[in-house]
């Protein structure tokens, strides 16, 4: 793991213990609708969830709780079915597989669309992601 992936998986765990406590699936789905508004307008509904859809594929090979799980549908419902999947998981496994997964979606939009750009669309201070 580089320095800069633990930075976003540590940045991740904080997101998630802020929207949704104990409920880490519930959360990364409303953090994902949130991040859906603000990057839709730069790279599409269909880039969102084609970024979404990389970081749990990127995420399947250490989180076996995410093998099942296919992202299709409604562009802007892509993080829902991460509900369905984990609820039948251990809470911290569940915990761990959802930080991955955002860790990994937050790297894939600072490394495609840049640290300045990408803090701005997260609401981060750039020295959180850099």
């Amino acid at each position: 793991m580089t320095a800069a992936d633990a930075q976003f998986r540590q940045l991740a765990a904080r997101l998630v213990a802020t929207e949704g406590g104990h409920d880490a699936a519930a959360a990364v789905v409303r953090l994902y609708e949130t991040y859906f508004d603000r990057l839709a307008p730069v790279i599409g509904a269909r880039g969102v969830r084609a970024l979404f859809a990389r970081a749990v594929e990127v995420e399947k090979t250490r989180h076996a709780c995410l093998a099942a799980l296919v992202l299709d549908g409604d562009p802007r419902a892509a993080a829902l079915p991460l509900i369905t999947c984990l609820s039948d998981e251990p809470p911290d496994a569940a915990h761990a597989a959802v930080v991955a997964v955002l860790a990994a979606f937050i790297g894939l939009i600072v490394n495609i669309l840049g640290a300045d750009l990408g803090a701005r669309i997260l609401g981060t201070e750039l020295k959180e992601i850099r």
